[in-house]
């Protein structure tokens, strides 16, 4: 078993992802029971092989996850903060307090996920 831990930088207010930002009226494309975390099932009930999670429903269940990490001591979550240099930096910076600035220490190895970055219409730019 790893002793490591991981920092979570994340610049919505809430676990989730691109799921912050999708309408309200958004499902799941596939069952629930496909979908999320293998500790922690997000269907409605055991067997549950048809139901399509909601956007809120999908909030909470992250919700959830992030909260059990935290409690383990083996993540620690920023939420509202960016990274803007995550290839090259080991600063990341709160968008709520200016001020706020964590420094990831150099013995940490620093994973990039930002390329997984979905692009939401409703707060993209249009492309030409």
């Amino acid at each position: 078993e790893s002793k490591s831990t991981v920092i979570l930088v994340d610049k919505h207010g809430q676990p989730g992802g691109h799921w912050n930002d999708a309408y309200p009226y958004v499902r799941l494309h596939q069952a629930s029971t496909f979908y999320g975390v293998n500790s922690r099932p997000l269907e409605r009930w055991k067997g549950d092989s048809v139901s399509l999670a909601s956007r809120n429903e999908i909030l909470a269940y992250y919700e959830g996850i992030i909260r059990d990490f935290v409690k383990s001591k083996r993540v620690q979550y920023f939420p509202m903060c960016i990274c803007h240099d995550p290839a090259g930096s080991r600063v990341f910076n709160s968008l709520i307090d200016k001020q706020a600035v964590y420094r990831v220490a150099d013995r940490a190895k620093i994973v990039n996920a930002t390329y997984l970055t979905a692009v939401v219409p409703s707060i993209s730019c249009a492309r030409e």
